[in-house]
C-alpha cells in the first residue's frame, strides 16, 4: 500500500461553462508531475483523472483530480457544498491537502479508494450495471447471476 499527502495552497478559481460554471483548484506544477509519475498510469480512470480524500478547513471529502495539459497541472474541483460550508470565494488563497492511499487487490492490482479494485469488479454496485468482463476479457458473475 502506497499513501502520500500534499499540503498545498493556491487560489480558487472560477470557470465559467456553456451550461454550469465550476470551481477549481489548480495543483501546482511540482506536485502534479510527482502524483503523474508515482500514480497516474495505475490509478488513473477516466479523462485521466486519480481519486484523491481533499480536506480544506474542516471538510474532508474524495473526489478526483484532473489533468489539464494546457496548465501542465492537475485540476481539482472544489463543489458547492464545500464553497459555503469554508466559506470559500472565487480569487481567495486556500491551504488543502490533498491525500492519495492506495491498495493492492488480490490479482496485485493497485487502486485507490474504498471498496473493491475497479479493474476486477464492476463499476457500479446497481443491480445489472458495471462491466460485463474484467480488464482481462474474463466474464465476470455478478451477483450471483451467470
Amino acid at each position: 500500500m502506497a499513501n502520500a499527502t500534499y499540503k498545498i495552497g493556491g487560489k480558487l478559481w472560477l470557470y465559467s461553462g456553456d451550461k454550469a460554471a465550476w470551481h477549481f483548484l489548480t495543483l501546482p506544477k511540482k506536485e502534479s508531475a510527482t502524483i503523474k509519475k508515482k500514480f497516474g498510469d495505475t490509478l488513473k480512470k477516466g479523462w485521466g483523472s486519480v481519486p484523491v480524500t481533499v480536506k480544506i478547513g474542516k471538510t474532508t471529502w474524495n473526489t478526483s483530480i484532473f489533468p489539464d495539459k494546457s496548465r501542465g497541472a492537475y485540476l481539482l474541483p472544489v463543489k458547492s457544498t464545500v464553497r459555503k460550508k469554508e466559506r470559500l470565494e472565487s480569487g481567495k488563497a486556500i491551504d488543502y491537502s490533498v491525500s492519495i492511499t492506495t491498495k493492492v487487490c488480490s490479482r496485485g492490482h493497485l487502486f485507490s479508494g474504498g471498496g473493491s479494485c475497479y479493474l476486477c469488479w464492476p463499476s457500479s454496485p446497481k443491480k445489472g450495471a458495471g462491466r460485463k468482463t474484467d480488464h482481462q476479457g474474463i466474464k465476470i458473475i455478478k451477483y450471483g447471476k451467470k
